[in-house]
């Protein structure tokens, strides 16, 4: 899945080729990367690259996210328009807000319809339901039952079944 984004006030093109809780694989400018998570405490978030390990502090502003990885500061936010409403891409189903996955109502390769409830989220002590945006086949589920998830992060994806 292409997507554009800033990183310093610079607009680039990356291309997520997989990712899952655990690992993320895309390339950015040509070049090809692969992270593997190892582990996350508060802000620090361990990964692993071709075995060499890496700590980042990772800082969610608003719309932005700031990356500090080997001393080095990163901003980074979404590219094109300002709102996550106008950059979702058809099938792909994000968290209306922070909370804790109560529970993750469907298995990829299912079958849902529009307004299927997908997944269950507990957030300010109260459940709200998220619902299939379009009728297809449940392709990737990046989130498990008991995870906690900021807003707007993708919770799963579906193909259009045609």
């Amino acid at each position: 899945m292409k997507r554009k984004i800033i990183i310093n006030n610079d607009e680039v093109e990356i291309d997520i080729l997989s990712r899952s809780q655990e690992q993320i694989e895309f390339t950015c400018n040509g070049k090809h990367f692969c992270f593997e998570k190892v582990t996350q405490e508060n802000n620090k978030l361990y990964l692993k690259n071709d075995n060499r390990m890496l700590c980042s502090e990772v800082y969610k502003n608003g719309n932005t996210t700031d990356i500090i990885l080997n001393g080095n500061i990163a901003t980074v936010s979404k590219g094109g328009a300002n709102s996550r409403k106008n950059n979702i891409v058809l099938g792909e189903m994000v968290s209306p807000m922070p909370g804790k996955i109560l529970k993750v109502s469907v298995k990829v390769g299912d079958l849902v319809k529009k307004g299927t409830e997908v997944v269950i989220i507990e957030a300010m002590k109260m459940e709200h339901s998220v619902k299939a945006v379009t009728e297809g086949v449940v392709e990737e589920i990046f989130y498990n039952d008991g995870d906690l998830v900021d807003g707007g992060v993708e919770l799963l994806r579906i193909k259009d079944s045609e």
